[in-house]
């Protein structure tokens, strides 16, 4: 089991981090940018992750500069993470970018777009292994390749069956289908132009919510239009919120024993979320030795 701390990208474990990685340490410097509303939760949910893996990590977490959170203080963000122009010539093993709430916005209305994808370039330019999550994997895709955004009639929300298509990665070794991915996004990204995109393979798709998980054939880059990372409770809690709020929400689909609320769910995309975060860090790991 692997050791997961937290960095504010200056001190780690009291010593400088200030270039290249301390190589008298095996842990690998992940950076997370956290575009998500409910930010304390998302990274409860990423520290408890990565401290299930067999590789030791250290996390950074990464915050936008050009807007500010409303759930969030401006005293704990200050205090917990970074911007960009404080981390952008420091050295990271691998990147991961969250979703966000503003996937019903075409992509040029987000506040942050333009320092969004100053951090993509960044990223790519430096080769950094990266993992996009839901409405960040459909930004990333759209920017890099012009694949489109497309939108649904109504959310897909809930735990969904999907299989492995044979692709030039070994995880067939490892997943055995079906692979149980929990889905909340109203919005997809076009079949159409993923399949002319011949640097693009669909790794992971279901029959009932499409393409999943998206590699790039030469790198170590993934897109994932779901989340692994969520947590047990994560689903109800959006579900929650929304009747609460007043939005038009259908029950999270095979989620809750018999469909009932009350009844607490169980996580059963933990393995195989552990799979790919183990199998992605080895890679990370092996490219840095």
């Amino acid at each position: 089991m692997g050791k997961t701390s937290t960095s504010n990208g200056l001190l780690k474990n009291g010593r400088s981090f200030n270039g290249r990685p301390d190589q008298q340490s095996d842990s690998l410097q992940i950076l997370i940018l956290n575009l998500m509303s409910e930010k304390i939760n998302t990274e409860d949910q990423f520290k408890r992750l990565f401290k299930r893996t067999e590789i030791n990590v250290e996390i950074t977490f990464l915050r936008t500069a050009t807007y500010e959170s409303k759930n969030t203080s401006k005293e704990y963000l200050e205090k917990n993470y970074k911007i960009f122009s404080e981390i952008k010539d420091k050295h990271f093993d691998g990147f991961i970018s969250t979703g966000s709430a503003v996937e019903k916005l075409p992509f040029q209305e987000v506040k942050y777009w333009d320092e969004l994808l100053s951090i993509f370039d960044w990223v790519k330019k430096k080769h950094i292994p990266s993992y996009f999550i839901c409405w960040a994997a459909q930004a990333a895709l759209n920017h890099r390749y012009g694949i489109r955004k497309i939108d649904y009639p109504e959310k897909q929300f809930g735990i969904f069956s999907h299989s492995y298509n044979g692709s030039s990665n070994n995880l067939s070794d490892y997943w055995k289908n079906p692979i149980q991915i929990p889905v909340s996004r109203y919005t997809g990204v076009s079949q159409e132009d993923l399949d002319q995109c011949s640097d693009l393979e669909i790794v992971l798709s279901s029959s009932d919510t499409g393409a999943c998980l998206i590699a790039e054939k030469n790198s170590n880059d993934f897109y994932n239009l779901n989340h692994f990372e969520y947590d047990r409770l994560t689903l109800d809690r959006e579900y929650s919120r929304d009747r609460k709020n007043g939005v038009k929400i259908n029950l999270p689909a095979n989620y809750y024993p018999n469909d009932n609320p009350e009844n607490e769910p169980i996580n059963c995309w933990k393995t195989d979320s552990l799979i790919f975060f183990n199998y992605w860090l080895s890679r990370i790991r092996k490219e840095r030795q």
